[in-house]
């Protein structure tokens, strides 16, 4: 009885594979040969847009792999493969008496959602009085529902998520900003579609007060409501 080999997706198993996530294939073997298995070696082919019977193999699959290529399990790591793109791993397999054959395992990267904007409303307001709405309008995606997730940049690089869901227009209050950057405050945007491909829109800006009164010092009689 012979052998056979089947893929078995570990990572990144949707419909598309998320490019912004790593992915994760093993290669398994079936039957009473599979104990001669001497090496694996894997490679990588992106498909010519503009002949589409044709392949291009990659040259850098080991710069972007974090498993050797002679394993039974390949990752390749998140931000490595292009978008909306056809790919196909390939697999030569070798046992004690030599080659022993290839197996092939095609997919499909996703696009991110695209053509929408983000806007937060009034432009001032006073921290944690002031309701903001925070809104979306125009992502379209092949893939949905969206998701959107607003955050703020806080100092040190930090973050704060103020909403996440699948709602494209809420309320919230914010805290104050800093006073050396005029009491801006920043966020974020992350959309996200169903399979997990995200696009930011960023540096969304408003000016959150500590107080009207305060404000009113500081911008020299200009209100921030």
């Amino acid at each position: 009885m012979g052998s056979y080999f089947v893929f078995r997706c570990l990572i990144n198993c949707g419909p598309k594979v998320v490019p912004t996530v790593k992915l994760s294939i093993q290669l398994i073997c079936r039957g009473s040969q599979c104990s001669n298995i001497t090496s694996y070696h894997w490679m990588l082919y992106q498909r010519d847009k503009s002949n589409p019977t044709a392949w291009k193999q990659s040259n850098d699959l080991q710069l972007i792999t974090s498993t050797p290529l002679n394993s039974s399990r390949i990752v390749i790591k998140e931000n490595s493969l292009n978008q909306g793109m056809n790919y196909r791993l390939t697999v030569l397999v070798s046992n004690t008496d030599g080659f022993a054959g290839i197996s092939a395992y095609d997919f499909l990267t996703s696009l991110p959602p695209v053509g929408g904007t983000c806007t937060i409303e009034p432009s001032s307001g006073i921290a944690l009085r002031t309701y903001f709405t925070l809104s979306c309008s125009r992502w379209t995606s092949s893939n949905t529902p969206l998701s959107y997730q607003f955050q703020v940049q806080l100092y040190n690089g930090l973050t704060s998520v103020v909403y996440h869901g699948f709602n494209t227009s809420v309320e919230s209050l914010l805290p104050s900003g800093d006073l050396s950057q005029n009491f801006t405050v920043k966020l974020n945007v992350t959309v996200t579609d169903s399979n997990g491909a995200t696009a930011t829109y960023a540096n969304l800006s408003v000016q959150v007060g500590l107080s009207q009164r305060l404000n009113k010092m500081v911008f020299k009689g200009r209100n921030l409501v």
